[in-house]
C-alpha cells in the first residue's frame, strides 16, 4: 500500500517499509488494552507520516510499525523510545525533508492514546509494535505524534482487513479539521 494525500492542510504518506526509519531505543514503553480475540491470524508492517501547514506552525510526524493478531483478549502495545532531550541522526523523510531519527519521551502518551482508542473501529487483540520513528526538533508536538498514531493504525488495521482505500482514509482526514 503506497498512499500519498494532500487534503489541505494535511499532507499524510503511508508506505510499506518502515525499515529506514527504524532506530535503535534507550528503552521500550508497553501498554496493554482489553481486545476483542481475532478469529483469522495476519501481520502487517506500514510506515506512516503527517505534515501539515497551519498558520505559522507546520506539524510532522513519521512513524512506522507491526500488528500480530492473537486469540488472547489483550491488545499489547510496546512504543521504542530514544534519550530525552536527544537528537538522533538526521534522515530523508518520506517528502524528501529532513528529520531527526528516533521518537522523543514526551510524545509516548499521545501514540499510545490514539493506538489505543476504539473510535467505532474494533482493533483485535495482538501485539502492536512502533519500531521506526522521525521528528523535527521544531515542528513535531504530541498533536502531531497524535495524528501519526491514528493513520499508523488506520494503516495497520486497513491492511490486515484488506480494504484499506483512499476513501477511508479521507474520511479520518476529515476529522482532524473539524
Amino acid at each position: 500500500m503506497n498512499i500519498t494525500l494532500d487534503l489541505q492542510p494535511w499532507r499524510v504518506v503511508v508506505r510499506d517499509d518502515a525499515e529506514p526509519y527504524r532506530f535503535a531505543p534507550a528503552s521500550v514503553i508497553t501498554r496493554s488494552v482489553t481486545a476483542q480475540p481475532s478469529t483469522i491470524q495476519f501481520e502487517t508492517c506500514a510506515v506512516v507520516q503527517v505534515y501539515a501547514q497551519m498558520g505559522g506552525v507546520s506539524p510532522t510526524a513519521l512513524l512506522g510499525g507491526s500488528f500480530w493478531t492473537s486469540t488472547n483478549s489483550r491488545l499489547e502495545m510496546s512504543l521504542s523510545v530514544g534519550q530525552q532531550n536527544e537528537f538522533g541522526p538526521l534522515v530523508k523523510d518520506m517528502f524528501n525533508e529532513e528529520l531527526h531519527l528516533g521518537l522523543p519521551l514526551e510524545y509516548s502518551e499521545a501514540i499510545f492514546n490514539a493506538l489505543g482508542n476504539n473510535d467505532g473501529v474494533e482493533i483485535p487483540a495482538g501485539e502492536l509494535t512502533v519500531f521506526a520513528s522521525a521528528h523535527d526538533e521544531v515542528n513535531s508536538s504530541p498533536f502531531a505524534f497524535g495524528r501519526a498514531a491514528e493513520l499508523l493504525r488506520w494503516a495497520l488495521l486497513s491492511r490486515a482487513s484488506g480494504d484499506g482505500n483512499a476513501l477511508d482514509l479521507e474520511q479520518l482526514i476529515a476529522r482532524w479539521k473539524s
